[in-house]
């Protein structure tokens, strides 16, 4: 996916996953959030495949990595700061006891994007979606 589509798909998709499993008050959050993670890895493969003339693993890794490193990075300053404004049980300690979730979910949501993005690879379905 490309960087446009790449922010809409994560932001829009994952704000009304928060909104139907009950968590409307992170709905806000994520929609940045997610959307920033979709932004990231579009732009790292647009950068690499440009400078490198196509996709490949390498480009394909690198992009799953930078979404990942802005989800984690993006939802430990969201409960850091933003949240607290909202609930005042949000803060430090929130935000390093939810950390280890957010790695694990970095790390998941790395590998899936990796093999859904080779897979669309493979089929040539990526020329439908990219921008």
């Amino acid at each position: 996916m490309g960087r446009k589509s790449g922010f809409l798909a994560g932001a829009i998709g994952s704000a009304i996953a928060d909104i139907a499993m009950g968590y409307q008050h992170f709905a806000p959050v994520t929609f940045v959030v997610k959307g920033l993670e979709g932004f990231v890895a579009g732009l790292v493969v647009y950068a690499l495949s440009k400078r490198f003339k196509e996709k490949n693993h390498v480009t394909i890794l690198a992009a799953s990595i930078a979404g990942s490193i802005v989800m984690i990075s993006g939802y430990f300053v969201a409960e850091l700061y933003v949240m607290r404004l909202f609930d005042e049980t949000m803060g430090l300690a929130a935000a390093l006891r939810d950390l280890p979730v957010n790695l694990v979910q970095g790390g998941v949501c790395a590998v899936v994007g990796y093999s859904l993005s080779v897979a669309l690879e493979k089929f040539k379905v990526t020329k439908f979606i990219t921008n």
